[in-house]
């Protein structure tokens, strides 16, 4: 049974995996993902992409478990947000070190259950 639920988790890591799309964001905004990879784990990148390469971002790190990383990241991004010209919606960029960018809502549910579960397209595929 046990190794039922790893291959059936391993098999939606793996169709979400399958499913992302690499979206370009603004020079500044990559560096900055780039510097964020950097942080410890239980981490999280939410981010707003307006026009003409404006963006907003909030990040959190070092926290004890991805939803307040998710909730303090968040909280940055909006507050990010009212002091700038972008309009868009803050999404989840990162979860850990984990490009979510361009999953659908119902997909980031199932990617962040599987970080917390401890699984990724590395480790669920090594099983």
């Amino acid at each position: 049974m046990k190794l039922l639920k790893i291959l059936s988790l391993g098999a939606t890591l793996l169709a979400v995996a399958a499913c992302q799309t690499t979206r370009p964001v603004p020079p500044g905004m990559y560096h900055d993902q780039q510097k964020y990879l950097t942080y410890d784990d239980h981490k999280a990148m939410v981010g707003a992409i307006g026009t003409n390469g404006a963006y907003t971002y909030g990040w959190a790190w070092g926290y004890s478990n991805i939803d307040n990383a998710l909730v303090s990241a968040r909280k940055g991004c909006e507050k990010n947000l009212s002091s700038t010209e972008v309009r868009s919606e803050c999404r989840v960029h990162f979860i850990g070190n984990q490009n979510v960018m361009s999953l659908s809502p119902d997909e980031l549910k199932v990617a962040i259950k599987n970080y917390k579960a401890g699984l990724t397209v590395d480790n669920a595929t090594a099983n």
